[in-house]
């Protein structure tokens, strides 16, 4: 259970990493 909730959290911040990034290159200049 506690391997399993480390995977979601690291896919919570792969997410948010992946959000940050998107925001960041938006809108295309």
């Amino acid at each position: 259970m506690a391997a399993l909730k480390s995977d979601v959290k690291a896919f919570i911040i792969q997410m948010i990493a992946c959000f940050e990034v998107v925001n960041k290159n938006w809108p295309p200049r």
